[in-house]
C-alpha cells in the first residue's frame, strides 16, 4: 500500500475473502467431528436396543375381581446382576390408594420408582405410566417390549400432575422427591381424580416427614395410604411400611 503497488481496498478484499475461506474449513472440520460423535452414538444406541430384557411382568397386577392392585412380592433389583441394590420389597397398592416412598439421600428411592414404573408400564397388562422428572433423574432403559409409559422431564410438579391427570390420561402417576407446600396443594388438587399416585420425599422417619408442612397437609388429607421407609444397609438396603394412621 505504501510503494502504490496495491491499493487498500484490494488488501480489504483479500482479507475479507481469507475469513470467509477459513470459516468454510473450520465448518468442514467441525462436520468430522460430529461425525464421528455420531457414529459413536448410533454405536451406543444400537448396543443398548440389543440388550436382552432382563425385567418380565408377570399377572400379579390382576386383582381381586372387580378391581386391580399393584403387588411387589419379594422383588429383587441390580444394576449390573451381581449384586442386588434392592432387596426383598413387598408391598401392597389396592385401586385407590396411593403410596409415598420416604428415606435419606442416596437411599434408593428413585431405584425403586424406577423399578415401579417399569414393571406397571410392561407385561401383559401395561398400565398408563406418567412418571414427572423434574429434575431428570430418572432415566428408562427400554428393552424388549415397548414401554407403556410417559416422562415429563423437566416440568414443574406442579404443572406435571395437572397434564398426567387432565390430559395424559394417566393410570399411575409417579413423582420423585416432593416436598414443597405449593407441590402439596397440587397433589391435593388432583387427589379425587381417581389416578392412583407412587411418590418419594426426603426423610429419615415417617415422624421427621410429618414434620414437614407440605407432607403434613399430604397426610392430613389422607393422600397416601402407606409409607415405605429405604435405609441404606451395608451389603444393600432394608425397609418397612407405615399404614397411614
Amino acid at each position: 500500500v505504501n510503494t502504490g503497488a496495491s491499493g487498500a481496498g484490494a488488501i480489504i478484499a483479500f482479507m475479507t475473502y481469507f475469513t470467509i475461506i477459513l470459516t468454510a474449513m473450520m465448518s468442514v472440520t467441525r462436520m468430522f467431528i460430529m461425525a464421528s460423535k455420531g457414529i459413536a452414538s448410533a454405536n451406543r444406541i444400537g448396543e443398548v436396543l440389543d440388550t436382552p430384557q432382563d425385567m418380565t411382568a408377570d399377572e400379579s397386577f390382576a386383582g381381586k375381581k372387580g378391581g386391580h392392585k399393584i403387588e411387589f412380592d419379594h422383588v429383587n433389583f441390580s444394576y449390573n446382576g451381581v449384586k442386588n441394590n434392592l432387596s426383598d420389597i413387598s408391598f401392597t397398592l389396592e385401586k385407590g390408594e396411593v403410596l409415598s416412598i420416604i428415606g435419606s439421600s442416596g437411599g434408593g428411592k428413585t431405584t425403586l420408582l424406577r423399578g415401579v414404573a417399569t414393571s406397571l408400564a410392561s407385561g401383559d397388562d401395561p398400565k398408563r405410566v406418567v412418571v414427572i422428572d423434574t429434575r431428570g433423574e430418572m432415566p428408562f432403559l427400554q428393552t424388549g417390549a415397548a414401554l407403556c409409559l410417559d416422562v415429563l422431564v423437566g416440568y414443574p410438579r406442579c404443572l406435571g400432575v395437572q397434564i398426567a391427570c387432565r390430559t395424559m390420561n394417566a393410570q399411575v402417576m409417579i413423582c420423585d422427591e416432593i416436598g414443597d407446600y405449593n407441590e402439596a396443594l397440587a397433589l391435593a388438587s388432583v387427589q379425587n381424580c381417581g389416578v392412583p399416585l407412587v411418590a418419594s420425599a426426603h426423610a429419615s422417619s415417617v415422624e421427621e416427614l410429618l414434620c414437614r408442612t407440605g407432607l403434613r397437609l399430604l397426610h392430613d388429607c389422607k393422600m397416601f395410604g402407606a409409607y415405605v421407609g429405604i435405609t441404606r444397609r451395608e451389603g444393600g438396603f432394608s425397609y418397612h411400611v407405615t399404614d397411614w394412621e
